[in-house]
């Protein structure tokens, strides 16, 4: 079962450097977007999904808006095909996502500017998840 966000993290699964983080979370995402035509065991699903919990717990209390590469890191995820994550992770990291924004769950409130660039500049964006089958 996974670990909620905010939850106080063990020693062992707490990130071992702060400065280290960001380059990790960045070799991440360059990993997540190399293999991302790869399929993915559920084992090795699972650890990506740990991965990125671990970073996302890491930055839940900390900045918020642009400057959180843990958001850069969720957004990145939710792009991935469901060979790489499943609806069961993206869901997860849609509540995470709406949790460093600020939004409710399921909207993301960062996308404000882009979306209501067209229409006046008072739109807001949302973050859904579909899960179309074969």
């Amino acid at each position: 079962m996974a670990r909620a966000v905010g939850i106080p993290m063990k020693d062992a699964q707490k990130p071992k450097d702060p400065v280290k983080t960001p380059r990790e979370i960045e070799r991440l995402r360059k990993f997540l977007f190399k293999n991302q035509e790869y399929r993915f065991t559920d084992r090795e699903q699972s650890h990506l999904f740990n991965a990125i919990q671990l970073h996302v717990t890491h930055y839940s209390s900390g900045t918020e808006g642009d400057d959180n590469p843990a958001l850069g890191l969720l957004e990145d995820a939710l792009k991935m095909p469901f060979t790489v994550f499943g609806t069961s992770h993206k869901k997860s990291f849609l509540k995470w996502h709406a949790k460093l924004t600020g939004g409710t769950e399921g909207a993301a409130g960062a996308g404000t500017a882009a979306a209501g660039a067209g229409a006046g500049g008072s739109g807001s964006s949302r973050l859904q998840l579909i899960d179309v089958g074969p």
